[in-house]
């Protein structure tokens, strides 16, 4: 078990208070990925520390849990992607405007759901950050190059919990990973991508689970 994410386990607990019928979609969704990594490791950690950053951040419990479910969500898009573009070690510019296309296609996932549960709830911000957690606090991210607070603050969470997952968990396709302290240098290293208040409380949610 990785000591930072025990809650990456098969079964770990849920931190949800309301949402679980979607929070179960979510995760059978998440199944069908190819390889353990993504479906049992990747969205959970994104989502745990995604919503413990909103927390710390005094977000509303509603938006927290909001948060954490589009951190379940964000890369089910992938699944509607060659597996072999994805994983491709060097993608061609081709390859990354597909790849780029993912946080469309999981708003489209997510939607489906949505259907079949057949709900009431508002879940506009579950999507809205769903579909822009690659966005960059300098502008450079997409799919639509916002800045800074135009970015949803969901959307702003999600960016630093995926992108320190990427850099700090192992994949199965690749032969380094680095530590948390490499991870933390080399965000801070390219600060411009994120939203400086939320990486110092990001940082602070790490510390706390070393």
């Amino acid at each position: 078990m990785n000591k930072f994410y025990p809650f990456a386990e098969l079964g770990y607990p849920s931190k949800l208070q309301n949402h679980s019928s979607l929070e179960e979609l979510l995760l059978k969704e998440l199944k069908k990925f190819d390889n353990s990594y993504e479906a049992n490791f990747h969205a959970k950690h994104v989502a745990e520390l995604s919503f413990d950053t909103a927390k710390k951040l005094d977000l509303d419990n509603e938006t927290s849990e909001l948060v954490y479910l589009a951190g379940l969500g964000h890369d089910l898009g992938k699944l509607k992607i060659d597996r072999k573009t994805i994983k491709s070690p060097d993608p061609t510019p081709e390859e990354w405007n597909t790849i780029r296309q993912h946080p469309i296609l999981s708003v489209e996932i997510i939607e489906h759901l949505l259907n079949r549960l057949n709900t009431n709830k508002n879940y506009k911000a579950l999507l809205s950050y769903t579909y822009h957690h690659h966005e960059s606090w300098d502008g450079s991210g997409y799919p639509e190059r916002l800045s800074k607070e135009d970015i949803p603050i969901g959307a702003r969470i999600i960016k630093l919990s995926d992108y320190y997952d990427a850099i700090a968990s192992p994949r199965p396709y690749r032969e380094w990973t680095m530590s948390t302290e490499e991870a933390a240098k080399h965000m801070l290293e390219n600060k411009n991508l994120f939203d400086p208040k939320i990486m110092k409380t990001f940082f602070e949610v790490l510390s706390e689970k070393i």
